[in-house]
């Protein structure tokens, strides 16, 4: 696997439980914090446990090719993990944007957990703000096959289904 910028010798990397948010260099998966990664000194470089163990192996692998969007290759991004404990839904639908961007930017489908989802967050600032802008920037069909959303309420799954019917209906 050919990492984005630099390839590191994998005897230098060594497993940490992550503090920060993160992105592994290699295929661009969010590392949460609390999540297991391999990193060189203090944290740099880091790569998630799946491509430490495809490089250790010997594994490559083609991220462009579709017919590999298999189980392995899920993008799993966490509403709590992502939004954490803020308040503002501008800031909110920011890190949402952020997150959902480099999913979509690693060719995956997008396993969107929940989880932890209140009122509040779900609100058309913050629907605008995340949601709308990813539509904006890769067209309004970008998450008819590549997002799915686990650990869900029905309000919240009504209220995005419904934000992005609305969103194509006005676009056409």
């Amino acid at each position: 696997m050919a990492m984005r910028n630099k390839d590191h010798d994998l005897d230098l990397y060594h497993e940490v439980i992550s503090r920060n948010v993160c992105v592994c260099i290699a295929c661009g998966r969010i590392i949460g914090p609390g999540d297991r990664k391999y990193a060189l000194y203090k944290g740099r470089e880091p790569l998630c446990v799946d491509c430490y163990e495809d490089k250790r192996d010997g594994v490559e692998n083609d991220y462009d090719d579709p017919e590999l969007l298999t189980t392995r290759l899920k993008h799993n991004l966490s509403f709590r993990k992502v939004v954490g404990n803020v308040t503002s839904a501008v800031v909110a639908g920011r890190l949402m944007y952020v997150a959902l961007d480099r999913a979509i930017r690693s060719k995956r489908i997008i396993m969107l957990d929940m989880m932890g989802c209140n009122v509040d967050a779900m609100c058309p600032r913050f629907m605008d703000l995340s949601f709308g802008k990813i539509m904006d920037k890769y067209g309004a069909d970008i998450f008819d096959d590549r997002l799915s959303l686990m650990n869900v309420r029905s309000w919240v799954a009504d209220k995005i289904s419904k934000y992005i019917t609305e969103y194509k209906e006005d676009r056409k």
